[in-house]
């Protein structure tokens, strides 16, 4: 009776927790995540943005410590301390212009990351509509979507995440391969996907390429274009939203890095713009990067190219 007890209060404790992870699973979805991580960033922001009006005032200070002759330049009108104190107050601020861009760069991609998830669901459930100016920002991250398969090869993408594989931590990456995993899992679930996939070795051939279907019967013929090809859009269409999902999983978790490299930097010679990339290639070559958030660096220097940060905006 006692070992009866315990296997049934075990039973019962892994229902317990296998509903418990699905339950919060599910309430990690790509708005939330985002909106936690923009949360996140703005409050690291804050220190930044009081280092930046200290030494803005210290500045002010300076400045107004005495009179100064006009016509002359103030460097030459400076005694040697007060040339040392604007050299380290120049250099501060610059570094704290510095941190304030990478956050702001960081805090565009994962806004920029979440809208082109939602252009590839709208795509996914309501079709492509090209936005009515095609120079918008709108039409930009689309083009975006829509490329991204050929921009991120396929052994680029990372694997779907399954319920039972979430440990409570949600993140925009974790998120989007958790939305993946459903759209997978949605698509194997609906009704005639099995029929459709013991069916793709003598169909699938007419479907892309559309040879010559007369070898077929009448009855086969009619069954490819009213039962399998209907069936084949609407499955493709879902691996191509899930696959679309993972390839911004993996821009997300390389503007991650990116930004990371970049604070290393800063924190390693401060101020010196030059100094900007030494990290990401001194992690390319440790392995801290892989090859595939190396090739997809591309697409978020991209995004920084058109869509400039808040930062850059002010």
């Amino acid at each position: 009776m006692r070992l009866r007890s315990l296997l049934f209060t075990t039973a019962v404790t892994t229902v317990l927790y296998v509903t418990s992870a699905a339950s919060a699973a599910r309430l990690c979805n790509v708005q939330h995540a985002a909106d936690q991580e923009t949360a996140a960033h703005a409050k690291r922001s804050i220190p930044i943005l009081d280092r930046s009006l200290r030494v803005n005032k210290e500045f002010e200070a300076l400045m107004g410590s005495r009179k100064w002759k006009e016509g002359v330049p103030m460097v030459d009108q400076m005694s040697a301390e007060e040339a040392s104190k604007f050299g380290e107050l120049a250099q501060a601020q610059k570094a704290a212009l510095f941190a304030a861009l990478i956050e702001s760069r960081r805090e565009r991609d994962i806004r920029v990351i979440a809208r082109m998830t939602r252009l590839a669901d709208q795509v996914y459930r309501y079709g492509f509509e090209l936005p009515k100016d095609e120079k918008s920002e709108e039409a930009l991250l689309l083009g975006i979507v829509l490329s991204a398969e050929e921009a991120i090869p396929e052994k680029d993408r990372p694997a779907p995440m399954e319920d039972s594989q979430f440990d409570g931590k949600c993140t925009l990456e974790v998120a989007l391969l958790l939305a993946a995993g459903d759209v997978i899992h949605e698509v194997t679930s609906m009704p005639g996907y099995e029929e459709w996939l013991s069916k793709v070795k003598v169909y699938g051939q007419y479907v892309k390429s559309d040879p010559d279907a007369s070898r077929l019967s009448v009855a086969e013929r009619e069954y490819l274009e009213k039962t399998f090809k209907p069936t084949s859009r609407v499955i493709m269409n879902g691996f191509w939203y899930a696959n679309t999902l993972l390839r911004l999983a993996l821009v997300e978790s390389t503007s991650k890095v990116m930004a990371d490299a970049l604070r290393a930097d800063q924190y390693e010679s401060p101020a010196d713009m030059s100094y900007s990339g030494t990290n990401w290639k001194r992690w390319v070559g440790e392995g801290r990067i892989s090859p595939a958030q190396n090739r997809a660096s591309g697409i978020v220097n991209f995004i920084n190219e058109k869509i400039p940060s808040d930062f850059m905006k002010n």
